[in-house]
């Protein structure tokens, strides 16, 4: 059975959807857990610009009592 021309495969659906940052309302609520890491939700480290399960290098500051995480 053939597939419609018009029908994306899940595949390249996920494809395109890891390639287009979304959008995420900041300030977003989130915890340090007990061993010191920072859980980042798939919408927020879309956000920052980066692919989960790749390793990115990053820098911290701390200025006013906040923590500022760029990409290095």
């Amino acid at each position: 059975m053939a597939k419609p021309e018009n029908v994306e495969s899940k595949k390249t659906k996920k494809e395109k959807e890891a390639k287009e940052p979304k959008t995420t309302n900041f300030p977003v609520k989130a915890f340090v857990n007990k061993w010191g890491f920072i859980h980042l939700d798939k919408d927020i480290i879309s956000a920052f610009g980066v692919n989960k399960g790749e390793k990115t290098p990053i820098t911290i500051d701390m200025q006013d009592n906040a923590l500022i995480v760029r990409k290095a």
